[in-house]
């Protein structure tokens, strides 16, 4: 079991259990439980399927935001941030 959002892992996934819609309070139901070819058929109010088909898109802004503020983290080795200060 993966708990997933890439669009490849999910495409490539022998069994897809959706929980949504939304998330945090507006989430925690089960949308959808089967197979990618019927998952992508179209399920009423599938937020994750009308992504995957082009229903719905995530429009990306002409222009950045001004970064106002930023972390520097030095020392970090990949994933083990143990030797930090």
């Amino acid at each position: 079991m993966v708990i997933e959002h890439e669009e490849a892992v999910i495409r490539n996934a022998d069994y897809i259990v959706d929980i949504g819609p939304e998330a945090g309070i507006h989430g925690g139901h089960l949308v959808y439980s089967g197979n990618y070819s019927d998952f992508i058929k179209g399920i009423k109010d599938n937020l994750t399927s009308d992504y995957l088909t082009g229903i719905r898109k995530i429009y990306v802004p002409d222009t950045k935001r001004k970064v106002l503020q930023k972390l520097i983290i030095k020392g970090a080795r990949q994933h083990n941030l143990k030797t930090l200060m």
